[in-house]
């Protein structure tokens, strides 16, 4: 199965963002997401992820990426993002429904729509899980 690219997933969420005008100076950001904790429980041949974060931007997205090596990575879905009513964890969930064989790496992009650069990168945070 072919798999979209991460630029074909934000460019369909800039689109459909109309709180910004044409004539405004816009940003894109992207950056690992450390979560405040985070599940995956494999069940049924299917590994289920579950992250909670605090959100402090209403105009981004969630890139879940996948390995086999912790190195080469492959965007296997996507999230839009929701921003956290105060400082409360909002959770967050999605389904790999074709986990690899083996070690199975999973890592959060979040891609975010700035009018300046302002925000700082989260280190990187990797979740991992062996399906036979």
């Amino acid at each position: 199965m072919n798999k979209p690219s991460a630029l074909l997933f934000f460019l369909l969420f800039v689109l459909n963002l109309s709180i910004y005008s044409q004539s405004e100076n816009l940003e894109i950001k992207e950056e690992i997401v450390t979560p405040v904790k985070h599940w995956v429980k494999p069940a049924e041949g299917k590994n289920y992820l579950l992250w909670t974060v605090i959100e402090k931007y209403d105009n981004c997205i969630y890139l879940i990426e996948r390995s086999s090596n912790n190195t080469d990575w492959e965007m296997i879905g996507y999230k839009d993002a929701y921003k956290s009513p105060g400082d409360i964890p909002l959770a967050y969930y999605f389904t790999d429904e074709e986990p690899l064989n083996g070690n199975n790496f999973y890592r959060l992009k979040r891609v975010i729509l700035l009018k300046s650069a302002s925000a700082e990168s989260n280190p990187i945070e990797i979740i991992t899980v062996k399906t036979n």
